[in-house]
């Protein structure tokens, strides 16, 4: 499910955050014929027993969010890296967050990853938008939040879609008042 919205399709793609498949080593490693059920049935239960704390490896991901963004506001980076930096860790949230079952981390993180990837050059605007996603998942992260269904969960992407949205009106609207 994406969640790019018709602004943010409207507006063309300049760098591209996604991810490299890398080739499935284990099942290069096992070949064919599949698995003994005894080993199927161990490996669930140990993944069902043992849990990961997203939370603090979440709080960790919008950590480097913040000093990526800290460092592209220092400067000294040319545009490119100074974006790289932050949109690293925000794919990082963007694939993590489903994966252990917070489907809202990686719905605010895609609006962000998706935002990135069209933005022309960083300021203080795009800085105030990364911002707003950085706060967004510490609350998420914070208080437990998962559903991205939920009524609070719908209005946070809402709110977060329709920054992204102002951003782009008022660049559409500063490119033809200077045509």
């Amino acid at each position: 499910m994406s969640i790019e919205t018709d602004i943010l399709r409207e507006q063309k793609r300049i760098r591209n955050a996604d991810f490299v498949k890398p080739p499935n080593a284990l099942k290069q490693k096992l070949g064919v014929g599949g698995l003994d059920p005894s080993v199927i049935e161990k490996a669930e239960k140990f993944i069902a027993e043992h849990t990961v704390d997203f939370g603090m490896l979440g709080a960790q991901l919008v950590q480097a969010l913040g000093d990526g963004m800290s460092t592209a506001k220092e400067g000294g980076l040319a545009e490119e890296p100074a974006i790289e930096v932050i949109l690293y860790p925000a794919a990082q949230l963007k694939a993590q967050g489903t994966m252990f079952h917070f489907p809202l981390v990686t719905r605010i993180a895609e609006i962000l990853v998706s935002f990135l990837e069209r933005v022309e050059a960083t300021n203080d605007d795009v800085f105030d938008i990364v911002e707003a996603h950085k706060s967004a998942l510490t609350y998420v992260l914070s208080n437990n939040l998962r559903d991205e269904t939920s009524a609070h969960g719908r209005a946070l992407q809402n709110t977060l879609q329709e920054a992204c949205r102002r951003y782009y009106r008022s660049r559409q609207m500063m490119n033809e008042a200077g045509a």
